[in-house]
């Protein structure tokens, strides 16, 4: 009986990973043009590598998803929210988002941020926060920010949520 639990837990655990899909962004060549129509057309548990270029556009992230910046040799991939809203925002749990810069977002003091935490047990590493009203601003609970370069905001980060860990540098 415990043999074929462990065959059954074996089987789901592979198939999940089967079904997840990796698919990239860049300007040309490439799955999609748009950070925001990957997001749209992806299922959760999938992964989406964004390239190197700016991504004019505000990312609203309502998926557990997998979002990496690949430096392309262009650098790592630029989110400008061209002043207004935040330049990414998530709503799901159980994000990882690695790898990008965030920019512009709009400067109003109601949580515009580089990136907009409003979820929990999300995975923030290894991004640039840079020319927002927040770098971060987090409201959800339980999140792991990671060696992210949180400069030249007008207010570095916020946290509002409970349980969550930063090693911001």
């Amino acid at each position: 009986m415990k043999l074929h639990l462990c065959i059954m837990i074996v089987c789901v655990i592979v198939f999940a990973s089967l079904n997840a899909a990796a698919v990239t962004v860049c300007g040309e060549g490439c799955d999609f043009p748009s950070v925001q129509e990957a997001i749209n057309a992806a299922d959760a548990g999938d992964t989406i590598e964004v390239h190197s270029g700016i991504y004019f556009e505000h990312v609203y992230v309502s998926k557990s998803l997998t979002l990496i910046g690949v430096d392309t040799g262009g650098g790592m991939p630029v989110i400008d929210a061209e002043g207004i809203g935040s330049a990414i925002t998530i709503s799901a749990d159980n994000v990882t988002l690695r790898g990008f810069k965030v920019t512009n977002s709009g400067k109003c003091g109601c949580g515009n941020a580089g990136i907009n935490v409003l979820s929990n047990n999300n995975t923030i590493t290894d991004n640039v926060a840079q020319g927002n009203k927040y770098g971060i601003h987090c409201t959800g609970n339980g999140n792991t920010f990671m060696r992210n370069d949180i400069h030249d905001n007008e207010i570095s980060m916020q946290d509002v949520g409970e349980n969550n860990v930063w090693d911001a540098k």
